[in-house]
C-alpha cells in the first residue's frame, strides 16, 4: 500500500483511517485499516464502500507515487550500487560488500536502510534479509509495516522458515496449484516436503522442479539485475530462430527439425547470456497455414536440452500434421551476468 502512505504523509489527517486509493470503477491499492474489513487492490469501489462504509478514496496521483520513488531509488547505491528496483515500491539489493567493508551487523544494516529511507522521504520501509530473493521477498512481509525480518543462512534455519510457510505465500504458487494441493492435504510448505515422494509420481516434472525447489527447500535466484540507478534493461522482447525445408510429416524428421532450430536459438541466448521464461512455437503448414502455441515455464530456459523439451511438449500437441517451417522464440528475460553472491 505503497500509494496509501504517500497519501496519509501527505495528508496527516487521513493517518489511522481506511483509506483506498482509486476510484468508484476500481481500487489501486488499499491501506492497512481498509483491508480488514476485505478491501483490497482490484477491486471495483462501489464493491468496497459496501464492505467499508467509512472508506476513504483518494484519486491517484502517479505523479507524487512516482517522485517519492525517486527518492527512494537516490538512498539505495549507497548500499548496493547494483541494487534491482521492481516497480514503485519494492527492491532487491545484495548487501553483502556493505556489510563486509563497514563491519556492519544484518540487523544495523536492515534499520540502516530504514532509517535512511525515512529520512528522506518520511516514508516507513519493511526489510527482509535472507540467503536469495525468494527468501527475503517472504520475508519483507512478516513485520509490515515498518519492521525487519532476518532468515539466517545455515540450512536448519533456511528449511525451519521455509517449511513453517502455506504453500501459497510462495510466488508462482496460484490458487489452482493451491486447490489441488489442499485436496492432497498439502497446506504447508513443510507438508510438501514431507511428501515429495508422493508428489513426484502426481505432477508434472517441471511443476515437480519448480515447487520443490521453492517451497520445499527454499531455492531461488540470488542475483541482482539492476543498475546503478535501479533499472534493469529489458528492452530487448525476445529472441527467436526459425527453419524452412521442404513438406515434413515423419515424426521423427520433424523432431530433428525441431532441435535443430532450438539448438541454434540456445546458442544464440548463450552468446547474449540471456535466459527467459516465455517460449513460443510457430508452425507454417504445408498449405501455407499458420499455427502457433505459447508457454510460460516455471525456470526460465537456457540450455538447449530445456528450450527443446518445452518446444517439442508444445509441437507434440500439434501433431500429426505435414510442416514447412518451425520457428520458436523466447521472451520475458532474465540476466545471467550479473554475479551472485
Amino acid at each position: 500500500c505503497f500509494f496509501c502512505a504517500v497519501e496519509v504523509r501527505d495528508n496527516p489527517q487521513l493517518r489511522g483511517l481506511p483509506i483506498a486509493v482509486g476510484d468508484n470503477a476500481m481500487l489501486c491499492t488499499a491501506s492497512y485499516e481498509a483491508r480488514k474489513y476485505g478491501v483490497r487492490s482490484a477491486q471495483p469501489g462501489f464493491i468496497a464502500r459496501k464492505l467499508c462504509r467509512e472508506l476513504i478514496v483518494v484519486q491517484p496521483r502517479f505523479e507524487k507515487y512516482k517522485a517519492a520513488s525517486d527518492e527512494v531509488r537516490k538512498i539505495l547505491p549507497a548500499f548496493d550500487p547494483h541494487f534491482e528496483m521492481v516497480g514503485l515500491d519494492e527492491a532487491f539489493l545484495d548487501v553483502t560488500d556493505y556489510v563486509d567493508s563497514n563491519q556492519k551487523s544484518k540487523q544495523d544494516t536492515c534499520s540502516e536502510i530504514r532509517t535512511a529511507i525515512f529520512a528522506q522521504t518520511s516514508l516507513t520501509a519493511s526489510v527482509g534479509m535472507g540467503p536469495n530473493r525468494l527468501i527475503a521477498k517472504i520475508a519483507t512481509g512478516f513485520h509490515k509495516p515498518n519492521g525487519q525480518t532476518i532468515i539466517p543462512q545455515d540450512l536448519r534455519s533456511i528449511l525451519d522458515f521455509v517449511h513453517g510457510l502455506e504453500v501459497r505465500k510462495i510466488p508462482g504458487i496460484g490458487r489452482r496449484t493451491e486447490d489441488l494441493l489442499q485436496a492432497l492435504e498439502i497446506r504447508s510448505c513443510g507438508d510438501f516436503y514431507r511428501n515429495r515422494g508422493l508428489l513426484y509420481l502426481l505432477l508434472k516434472p517441471a511443476s515437480f522442479s519448480f515447487l520443490m525447489r521453492s517451497a520445499g527447500l527454499g531455492i531461488s535466484s540470488s542475483t541482482i539485475a539492476g543498475s546503478s540507478d535501479g533499472h534493469v534493461d529489458r528492452s530487448r522482447k525476445g529472441i527467436s530462430r526459425q527453419r524452412t525445408f521442404g513438406p515434413l510429416s515423419d515424426r521423427m524428421g520433424i523432431f530433428q527439425q525441431c532441435r535443430r532450430v532450438c539448438t541454434m536459438l540456445a546458442e544464440d541466448m548463450r552468446r547474449e547470456s540471456l535466459r527467459g521464461r516465455h517460449i513460443t512455437l510457430m508452425l507454417k503448414l504445408s498449405d501455407f497455414s499458420i499455427r502457433s502455441r505459447s508457454k510460460v515455464v516455471s525456470q526460465a530456459l537456457f540450455s538447449a536440452n530445456d528450450v527443446m523439451n518445452e518446444a517439442w511438449t508444445l509441437l507434440q500437441k500439434e501433431l500429426p500434421l505435414e510442416l514447412r517451417l518451425i520457428g520458436v522464440r523466447v521472451s520475458d528475460f532474465q540476466s545471467i551476468f550479473i554475479r551472485l553472491w
